[in-house]
């Protein structure tokens, strides 16, 4: 079990605080201690769900551990970088404060050797170009995305944190990416990784009807959509040894409703227990190898290679037509006399 530091109200004694610095102590060594079994950084939210997954608290007690967590940083009892960065925070517009300024004749050659080996950067070729199928994927929790973000960035899938119900805005946009796709041949897919519990598994039911429920603005039906969920599913809990929460405590910290018919068949089933998706986070690898199976069962064998195939010959038709029309031999020529320059200055 952990204890959750609490800070005392009203004007605490130094006694008093010194019991509080303590028990923040006693949670900050304790976190450290389970972050080594966790690869990757995760949000303060996230180590509620690892706490919960261990049992060690429940869902009323999410508020007060988020808060202890940041306390623990702003004190230094936990590094300052102890949980994920937050991009939606992160700062725009930073620049330099100082810039190198090379010479106009230094200047001139870094552009026109850039110039001479462009071919190697022309990559405008869609990767969706080469498939049969178009993909994309919705995810509960901000620390699943994360997770499976540096795989669906390497097949080129967008990915989205559901966050439970996705607003219409959310759905929209992935509306248009899916009919795009279907106007230009491809099949489409989407792949959903959420919670075990009543109502994680119900979201995965209905998001068929969500994205049909938009279907006169966007002038789009799910007729020839794959939905799969891939997880969180039992198998893969029971297989991998996850943690299930004897509760079914809701996002609320409120006991769910066991009267709903959906509710009912769900503990008929599994009995009153759940488990998080955040529960494969100590998981890693066998959560990304889920991920990344169940992506080439549509992408098929060596997508990557094929790929890379079709720009690489983009390349070579670019790079003959600079060889053929003399253009690479006038660079080369330019860049000899700008070198003369810069060695007689």
């Amino acid at each position: 079990m952990i204890e959750i530091p609490c800070r005392p109200r009203g004007r605490a004694s130094k006694q008093t605080n010194i019991m509080y610095h303590n028990k923040l102590q006693i949670f900050a060594d304790r976190l450290k201690e389970i972050q080594e079994t966790i690869p990757s950084k995760i949000s303060a939210r996230g180590w509620c769900y690892i706490l919960e997954g261990m049992n060690a608290i429940d869902k009323s007690q999410f508020d007060r551990v988020e808060k202890s967590i940041n306390e623990c940083r702003k004190c230094g009892l936990l590094p300052i970088d102890f949980t994920a960065y937050d991009n939606a925070r992160e700062f725009a517009n930073v620049e330099s404060l100082t810039e190198y300024t090379e010479t106009p004749e230094d200047f001139l050659i870094s552009h026109l050797k850039y110039f001479l080996e462009c071919y190697e950067f022309k990559d405008d070729i869609a990767f969706w170009e080469t498939q049969e199928y178009f993909i994309q994927m919705l995810v509960e929790k901000i620390d699943i995305k994360n997770l499976f973000l540096e795989t669906c960035k390497k097949y080129h899938i967008p990915i989205a944190n559901a966050r439970g119900w996705s607003d219409i805005n959310s759905r929209a946009n992935l509306i248009e990416r899916f009919k795009e796709a279907e106007e230009l041949g491809l099949k489409p897919v989407l792949l959903y990784f959420g919670d075990f519990d009543p109502d994680g598994l119900r979201i995965s039911e209905k998001l068929r009807k969500n994205l049909d429920d938009l279907s006169k603005a966007t002038g789009w039906t799910t007729d020839n959509l794959i939905i799969e969920r891939f997880g969180l599913n039992y198998d893969f809990i029971e297989g991998n040894k996850l943690t299930w929460i004897n509760n079914l405590i809701t996002g609320s910290g409120k006991p769910i409703n066991k009267n709903l018919d959906y509710v009912k068949r769900y503990i008929e089933k599994y009995g009153e227990r759940k488990c998080e998706a955040n529960a494969c986070l100590v998981k890693r690898n066998e959560s990304i190898k889920l991920c990344e199976e169940t992506i080439l069962k549509y992408l098929g064998d060596n997508p990557l290679e094929k790929y890379n195939k079709s720009i690489q010959k983009e390349q070579e038709k670019v790079k003959k037509l600079m060889n053929e029309s003399g253009l690479s031999k006038i660079i080369k020529e330019f860049i000899e006399k700008l070198e003369n320059v810069s060695d007689d200055d």
